[in-house]
């Protein structure tokens, strides 16, 4: 039996209903729509929670661009799927080490846009680039598209810690949840206990990269060029497909940087370096606010770091709020150069 949406329903699944609390369909933007169309909504169902017709409910969708998004996010899964093939492809003419317990195209973790719409849609669209996910007994841990519903097993993905250290998916969340709402650490981690689809909408808007597509066996080298080298094709197609506004390296900036062919272009006197991580040996930890280009490039601590590690000043919280004060800043200057235009 179908469950009938309501409008309760509608503010637990979007913040930004949360954050205007207006009954009016209308006044929402199209993020609001993708989100809920995402959960399944149909027009009925808004027709039902907005008390208004479908009719003007198919008029909205229109208005609002979505099936003009829908289009694009169609687009885009389709040149995923041909990168993700292309992995595959050369994943096959990889040497099987000798702990992997299976051939490399069969250990590849996807990673990516997992859900064009959402990432179309974002008012910020966000990329991460990590370093490499592990395999345990046979077992690949997640992909990206894992995260797409509500139920008790996503929900446990994102709590999962390793020890002292944070769960990198439940970092991730958290900070990118912070970033899209200008809120400070600690809010956002209080919205975490509140309401943990908040945090799942949040990972699902994103684009994840790894510097390593085949399943790793344990932590990560400390140096990755190997991996950088033998996926820096593919990886860099897969930044100028998705075209970010915000790029967040979990200390991965350097192999971009140090290759002649494949790195960012990032111009030196934009350079600006985080005060809250220390020690920052070669200043590694820092930021370029390209607001004419829109875009912002971000080299931070791997998410995975734990909360009393000595690489920080202070605490992790200070580490994220002066993040989403770098995220802030740079998106106001965008704004204002985008007005001037």
């Amino acid at each position: 039996m179908k469950i009938e949406k309501t409008l309760e329903e509608a503010v637990k699944l979007d913040w930004n209903i949360k954050g205007k609390n207006s009954l009016s369909l209308s006044s929402y933007g199209l993020q609001t729509f993708v989100n809920l169309k995402f959960n399944d909504w149909t027009n009925k169902d808004f027709s039902n929670a907005f008390k208004i017709s479908e009719d003007e409910v198919e008029k909205l969708l229109i208005e609002k661009g979505y099936y003009n998004l829908i289009k694009d996010a169609e687009s885009l899964d389709k040149e995923i799927k041909i990168i993700n093939m292309e992995i595959m492809e050369k994943a096959k003419d990889l040497k099987q080490e000798k702990w992997q317990e299976d051939r490399p195209e069969n250990m590849i973790i996807l990673d990516g846009v997992a859900f064009p719409a959402k990432y179309l849609a974002s008012k910020t669209k966000i990329l991460w680039i990590l370093k490499e996910s592990y395999e345990k007994n046979g077992v690949y841990f997640w992909h990206s598209g894992e995260i797409k519903t509500y139920e008790p097993d996503t929900i446990k993905l994102i709590h999962k810690k390793r020890g002292k250290r944070h769960g990198t998916l439940r970092m991730v969340s958290l900070v990118t949840f912070a970033l899209l709402h200008k809120l400070s650490f600690e809010r956002a981690k209080e919205v975490f206990k509140a309401n943990e689809y908040d945090l799942i909408d949040a990972v699902q808007q994103v684009a994840w990269l790894n510097l390593g597509k085949v399943a790793a066996k344990s932590t990560s080298a400390n140096n990755l060029t190997y991996l950088f080298n033998t996926w820096k094709e593919i990886l860099v197609k897969q930044i100028k497909l998705y075209n970010p506004d915000i790029i967040i390296c979990g200390n991965t900036m350097q192999y971009f940087s140090n290759d002649k062919e494949y790195n960012f272009n990032l111009p030196r006197e934009k350079k600006q370096i985080f005060k809250s991580i220390e020690p920052n040996e070669n200043r590694i930890y820092c930021y370029y606010p390209l607001e004419e280009q829109g875009k912002l490039y971000i080299n931070i601590h791997h998410p995975s770091c734990p909360e009393d590690s000595t690489t920080f000043n202070g605490t992790w919280n200070e580490c994220i709020n002066e993040l989403v004060e770098i995220v802030s800043d740079w998106d106001k200057k965008r704004k204002q150069i985008l007005k001037k235009l």
